[in-house]
Formats: structure tokens, sequence, C-alpha cells
């Protein structure tokens, strides 16, 4: 008599069931990767998969830099489960939320070649709302307005009581 394969289980259990949502996660680079886990969670529990065959989805995912640093950093790791991972690629692509990053972005965002002027606005008021607001004590909303030849916009407090 011969015996099946280790990875071969006779109930089935290795078997990775709803394979056509497969399609439904996107690949795992380094821009994505909050979207990419809450998406296979969600896929995964729709599709009754375990986290082990989650992990095996993720590595068959990789892309980029993300799968360079899987293959430096945790290719070797002989302990690696689901949540393991997940923790180790959402902390090293975690996006830089300092002050000086974000106001660097802010002040050396120029006008693209076929940007209109109202969507550079947009664009530079939306730089300027996160450089600000994210970084200000005492989690204090403030109102950007930006005036007509100034660059630096004024802030007026906002009430959070409204």
């Amino acid at each position: 008599m011969t015996l099946p394969h280790p990875s071969v289980t006779p109930d089935g259990a290795d078997v990775l069931h709803n394979t056509s949502m497969l399609q439904m996660i996107p690949s795992l680079t380094d821009r994505n990767t909050a979207e990419f886990f809450s998406t296979l969670e969600w896929v995964g529990s729709l599709g009754n998969w375990s986290k082990p065959q989650m992990l095996v989805i993720a590595k068959l995912k990789l892309e980029g830099r993300v799968r360079q640093f899987f293959e430096a950093s945790l290719a070797t790791v002989s302990d690696i489960n689901c949540d393991k991972f997940k923790e180790a690629i959402v902390n090293h692509f975690r996006e830089e939320k300092s002050f000086s990053f974000d106001f660097a972005k802010f002040s050396s965002a120029h006008q693209m070649e076929q940007e209109s002027v109202k969507d550079f606005s947009v664009r530079i008021e939306g730089l300027a709302h996160r450089c600000l607001n994210n970084h200000l004590e005492n989690g204090k909303t403030y109102l950007i307005v930006f005036e007509p030849d100034c660059f630096y916009p004024n802030l007026y407090p906002v009430s959070n009581n409204s």
C-alpha cells in the first residue's frame, strides 16, 4: 500500500476552494499594502480560505520592491505565518507621516504641464490640509485658505463642536 504525499490530506483540507476568486485580489506592491491585505482578508473569508492558504496567495501576488524585501528578509524565516507576514510588509512599507516629509511634498509641488490651474489648486490644497492638519497639536482642525498672490495659506481655527 502506498501512502499519499504528506502535503495531500485525504479529507481535502489543503484544497483551495473558490479559486475563481483569486482574480479579485490585486498584486501586492509597495503602494497598496493596506488595500491588498484588506482585500485578501475579505476575499479569503468569502472563499473560506485558511490563513496558510492566504499566505501562499500573498506570496504569489508579490511584485517589485515588496518581492525584493520578501526575498531579502522574510524568505528564510521558518516560522512565518500570515499575520507575521502582513505585519512585516505593512510596517516596512508604511507611508511616512512626518511633518517634514508632508511639508516637503507641499512646498515642492509644481503645476504639471497638462494640469489645469483648478486641478493644481485642488491638489495643493489637499497637500496643505494633509501637511498641516495631520501634525497640529491638540487635534485642532483649521480651515486653510489660499489668497491670491500669496503662496502661504491663511489658517482659521474651526470649532469641532458643530
